[in-house]
């Protein structure tokens, strides 16, 4: 053979002791190696499934939660709604009740006036004037402070409205 050829002198324990020292060193590796690399990537692998699976169950409650919170925001506007309706409809009921409770004392003032009037006009013309007179300005006073009151009570109750109204949940 050549000489520039490295030599190849293989020897046959040569080569036996390299395919056994190439077993022993196979099952070496496989048994501190590989099943402890496998045992690893198996319990990560089951570990990873556990945190998705607890991430999914998460994303599930938050989702359920939302819809929950979703479906009370919903119940709120329309809570919120029947109030305002409820408090116009106060409001309206104030109102008239107001308007009718002013109507009749103007009833009853006037009628007190009428009878005081007829009365002092048969005493005297002179006091009759004079009664007539103050009872006029007495009877506007009280029907202006009662219009008064009114218009205070709407306004009061027109602005709490439009605070219930700007009110947002």
């Amino acid at each position: 053979m050549h000489e520039s050829i490295v030599d190849l002198n293989l020897n046959l324990w040569t080569i036996f002791f390299t395919l056994f020292n190439a077993v022993v060193l196979y099952l070496i590796l496989k048994r501190l190696l590989f099943v402890p690399v496998m045992n690893f990537i198996d319990q990560r692998k089951s570990a990873i499934q556990n945190e998705i699976a607890t991430a999914d169950g998460l994303r599930n409650e938050a989702h359920a939660l939302r819809d929950e919170y979703a479906n009370r925001l919903a119940g709120i506007e329309d809570e919120k709604k029947s109030i305002i309706d409820e408090a116009r409809k106060m409001s309206s009921f104030i109102q008239e009740k107001g308007r009718k409770e002013a109507e009749k004392e103007k009833e009853r003032i006037l009628k007190s006036a009428e009878t005081e009037r007829k009365h002092l006009y048969e005493k005297a013309k002179d006091d009759l004037k004079k009664e007539t007179a103050m009872l006029s300005v007495d009877i506007a006073e009280e029907i202006l402070r009662k219009n008064i009151d009114i218009n205070a009570n709407k306004q009061i109750l027109d602005s709490v409205i439009d605070e219930l109204s700007n009110v947002k949940v």
